[in-house]
C-alpha cells in the first residue's frame, strides 16, 4: 500500500453575518480568532478498483475492495469558555469532499462514522449497502461479516453500529451533499460531513477522528479514452466552527481552508487489479 497524508492548520474565526467576500478577508478584521484547528487526512494513494467485473461473469461484490480514509481534526481554545460560544447542536462540522474530475475513475462511499459513538440522528438517503458494513472489523484485508467486502487500510480499529440508533440526544449526525462547478460538471464535488454537537466536545474532548470508506471503479467520462497526469481523484477535506444563536445556515460555519481547497487536498490515483500486479 501506498499511504500518504495531507495537513493544515489556522485560526478559526467567528462568522455572523458577513458575505463570503468579506469573510475571505476576515484575517485582516483585527478580530480574535475562537480557536486554532488543524486537519490531517490519510489514507491509500494507489487505491484498488473494481474493473470490467461483468466480462468475467463475477457479481459486485465478488470483486468490491472499499478502502478506508480517515481524519483528524483537533481544535485549541483561545479562552476558557471557547465551547460554549458554539452552538448546542451544530458547533463542528467536518467535510470531506470527493472530486472526481476527469479521472477514468469513479467513487462512492461505502461507510462513514466517527470514533468511540454511533451517529445520532438519522442519515439522510442511506446509501444501499451502508448495512453490508456494519460488521466489518478493522485490519488490512479482512472481510465484512456476510457481505463479502474486503476493507484495506483499516488500521486495526472495529467499523461496527454505524446505523444510528433511535437516541433523542443529539451529539453527531451525518449529511450528504453535492458542490456544483458550474459549466464544468466534470469538477463536481461529492461530500459527506460530520455535524458534532458542543456535548460532544464536552463529552470527549475537542479532538475527533472519523473514518470514511470508499469503493472506486473504472468508469471512464462516455466519449473518453485514456488518462494523464492530472487526472488524480481529490479527496478535500475543511472544518469549522458555528456560534450559538446562528441562523442556521450552512454558510454560518466557519470553514477552514476558506479559499485554497487544494491546501488540504489528498491526491488519489486508483488502480484496477490488472494494473497492481
Amino acid at each position: 500500500m501506498a499511504l500518504k497524508r495531507v495537513r493544515f492548520e489556522g485560526d478559526v474565526f467567528p462568522r455572523r453575518e458577513e458575505t463570503d467576500a468579506e469573510w475571505l478577508d476576515l484575517v485582516h478584521r483585527g478580530e480574535d480568532p475562537i480557536a486554532r484547528g488543524v486537519m490531517e487526512i490519510f489514507g491509500e494513494v494507489q487505491p484498488l478498483a473494481v474493473s470490467g467485473y461483468s466480462e468475467h461473469g463475477n457479481s459486485l461484490l465478488d470483486s468490491l475492495v472499499v478502502h478506508e480514509y480517515v481524519w483528524n481534526v483537533g481544535l485549541q481554545g483561545s479562552t476558557m469558555d471557547w465551547v460554549e460560544r458554539l452552538d448546542d447542536d451544530d458547533a463542528v462540522l467536518v467535510q470531506i469532499m470527493i472530486q472526481t474530475g476527469r479521472s477514468p475513475y469513479t467513487a462512492r462511499e461505502v461507510f462513514a462514522t466517527l470514533e468511540y459513538l454511533p451517529p445520532t440522528r438519522n442519515i439522510p438517503q442511506s446509501p444501499s449497502f451502508l448495512q453490508w458494513t456494519k460488521n466489518v472489523i478493522g485490519g488490512a484485508g479482512k472481510v465484512a461479516e456476510g457481505a463479502g467486502l474486503s476493507v484495506y487500510g483499516a488500521l486495526g480499529s472495529a467499523i461496527a453500529d454505524i446505523i444510528p440508533p433511535d437516541d433523542p440526544e443529539t451529539r453527531w449526525f451525518l449529511n450528504r451533499f453535492t458542490l456544483l462547478s458550474g459549466d464544468r460538471p466534470e469538477n463536481a464535488c461529492y461530500a459527506v460531513e460530520w455535524h458534532l454537537s458542543r456535548k460532544l466536545i464536552h463529552q470527549t474532548g475537542s479532538r475527533f477522528v472519523g473514518r470514511l470508506g470508499i469503493a472506486f471503479f473504472e468508469a471512464p467520462l462516455q466519449g473518453e479514452e485514456g488518462r494523464s497526469a492530472g487526472d488524480d481523484l481529490l479527496l478535500v477535506g475543511r472544518f469549522g466552527l458555528k456560534l450559538a444563536k446562528s441562523a442556521g445556515r450552512w454558510y454560518d460555519f466557519s470553514l477552514l481552508p476558506r479559499s485554497d481547497l487544494a491546501s488540504l487536498a489528498l491526491r488519489v490515483a486508483p488502480r484496477s487489479k490488472e494494473e497492481a500486479r
